[in-house]
């Protein structure tokens, strides 16, 4: 095993004028390095000063160390003597990096992984991309053909697309709702992170951020999914609608609570530093019960008064028979969400 002895620190600083300077960025290169002094002779085992005084034939106080210098790392055994150092460069930022825009450097992960790779990557992303996009597109040309060969496929299914579901009906109405609350909120953020108001150089901003426009999108989950529920259930009773309103309001943020808390809980267990505060919690709870579920109410009260949408194509009485399937819902919607899962996984690898 080999132990980092040797610290390389390379600090940028932007000169202000008037003797005033800024640091602006930095870099920290852990190396591992056998020291040895330039006397052959010498060992320093006692906790004398006299070591720190001898020069070192590894390490030069006139230039850093570099990798490509290092003869023999620094091996971790008994009874062995390993001295630490380390190296301090200034240097002016001659690129462009100002205090403004320090932040830049590391959220796109400059000294990690160099653009070439970066690239490299979304290329792969995109090819994966592209082929499962093909072989899908394949499929779904293949069976259109077949279907156009024994009737027009659209005349066969016009007249249900716009069907009310013989089940959860209800569900379906509160999950666009709240997909529609989800993607806007989203949508609100990026344009926040776009305009630098939400930044990783401004710490939490970014949770604050999605918490807001969480909060604020949560009058389009009620209108939206009010909006739905009118239009499928033209007739809707007032219980009908409460029970549509109160779902909009509870089912999703419960579900997410409670895995948050679940998590919670095993990471309180586990006494992990990345455990909320009860006091923040507290505060997660005060913002859905006095924010969200009033702007849901308020939304599906506007949305309720509104007018019954239209489809844009008049529904059969009779319900068309629909064929069984050689495969399994469950397996097609997995096989549906296979390409962009791929995309991504090859994006964070």
């Amino acid at each position: 095993a080999y132990v980092f002895n040797h610290v390389n620190m390379e600090v940028l600083y932007e000169d202000l004028g008037n003797n005033y300077y800024r640091i602006v960025q930095f870099a920290v290169e852990p190396l591992s390095v056998k020291h040895s002094y330039t006397d052959p002779g010498y060992e320093w085992n006692d906790g004398s000063t006299e070591g720190l005084r001898k020069p070192l034939a590894t390490c030069f106080r006139s230039q850093p160390l570099r990798p490509s210098s290092i003869l023999q790392h620094q091996v971790v055994k008994p009874n062995e003597a390993i001295l630490y150092t380390y190296s301090v460069e200034w240097e002016t930022a001659h690129d462009g990096t100002h205090w403004s825009n320090r932040w830049e450097t590391y959220l796109t992960e400059n000294h990690t992984f160099r653009y070439k790779a970066l690239w490299q990557s979304i290329a792969k992303s995109l090819v994966g991309l592209l082929s499962l996009s093909v072989v899908v597109l394949r499929i779904l040309m293949t069976n259109l053909r077949r279907k156009k060969e024994e009737d027009k496929p659209w005349k066969l299914l016009h007249g249900d697309v716009f069907r009310l579901p013989v089940q959860n009906s209800t569900l379906l109405c509160v999950f666009l709702g709240s997909g529609v609350q989800l993607a806007v909120s989203l949508f609100l953020l990026l344009v926040l992170a776009i305009f630098k108001v939400a930044s990783q150089a401004k710490t939490g901003s970014i949770i604050e951020g999605g918490l807001v426009m969480y909060s604020i999108a949560s009058v389009l989950a009620g209108y939206v999914s009010a909006r739905m529920h009118k239009t499928l259930f033209k007739p809707a009773t007032a219980s009908r609608r409460n029970q549509c309103t109160r779902l909009a309001a509870i089912l999703v943020p419960v579900v997410v609570f409670g895995a948050f808390m679940f998590l919670q809980a095993w990471l309180c267990s586990s006494r992990s530093t990345a455990c909320v505060p009860p006091l923040e919690v507290l505060i997660l709870v005060g913002i859905w019960s006095c924010v969200q579920v009033p702007l849901v109410y308020l939304g599906a009260y506007m949305g309720f008064r509104k007018n019954c949408g239209k489809f844009p194509t008049r529904t059969l009485t009779t319900p068309r028979v629909i064929p069984q399937s050689n495969f399994s819902p469950q397996l097609m919607a997995g096989a549906a969400g296979l390409a962009p899962f791929a995309a991504l996984y090859l994006q964070v690898h």
